[in-house]
């Protein structure tokens, strides 16, 4: 996917400064697409080069004005011509599954930690979905039922990644069953999770 097409989505939805657009890109797309603060701010510009945004200023009754980026019709209809085009999967790199693959060749217990690290990170990241996810619940139309399909996906493949620490950990490692006894269980009908 390119960062321009996710940046047009995040501008139909409102007129945004470069900041609100960044941390808008965080909170709403960071789960499943990353992009630092600068390849943002460089997309802007470049989609402001195409016609695709403009900037316009924004009255603040108790700032100075600030500049914010507006889509344009010729943006809205690139971005409607792109969602005809057949949607690519990117390809799975990971460093720790080149490592699991090596694991007679590398440092076990670095192995170990790092496959802890990473299901904590998925926990983490598993809570933070499922509290979006439920907060689109009772919402309606079109626009959260996507919202909603895509947090659905974005939780699946966390618990997954989490199940998939554990496996590892149990099968190649299996002296650290122990290590993840503290994590929460993962339960979706679990009302603690809300």
């Amino acid at each position: 996917m390119a960062l321009k097409y996710a940046l047009l989505v995040s501008l139909s939805e409102a007129s945004k400064s470069g900041y609100d657009v960044t941390k808008d890109f965080e909170e709403n797309f960071g789960f499943f697409w990353r992009a630092k603060s600068s390849q943002v701010y460089r997309e802007l510009e470049k989609l402001k080069e195409c016609g695709f945004v403009h900037e316009a200023e924004m009255k603040h009754s108790d700032q100075l004005n600030r500049a914010v980026y507006v889509i344009t019709d010729a943006g809205r209809e690139a971005l409607f011509e792109w969602s005809k085009e057949p949607s690519e999967t990117g390809v799975l790199t990971d460093d720790l599954l080149i490592q699991l693959h090596g694991i007679e060749y590398v440092d076990l217990d670095s192995v170990r930690q790092n496959l802890l690290r990473r299901r904590e990170m998925h926990q983490d990241l598993f809570i933070q979905l499922e509290k979006k996810y439920n907060q689109l619940k009772n919402c309606q139309g079109l626009a959260a039922a996507g919202k909603m399909v895509a947090l659905d996906t974005a939780v699946r493949f966390q618990r997954e990644s989490i199940a998939i620490c554990d496996n590892a950990l149990k099968t190649l490692i299996p002296e650290s069953d122990g290590d993840a006894a503290n994590v929460i269980p993962l339960n979706r009908d679990d009302p603690d999770t809300d």
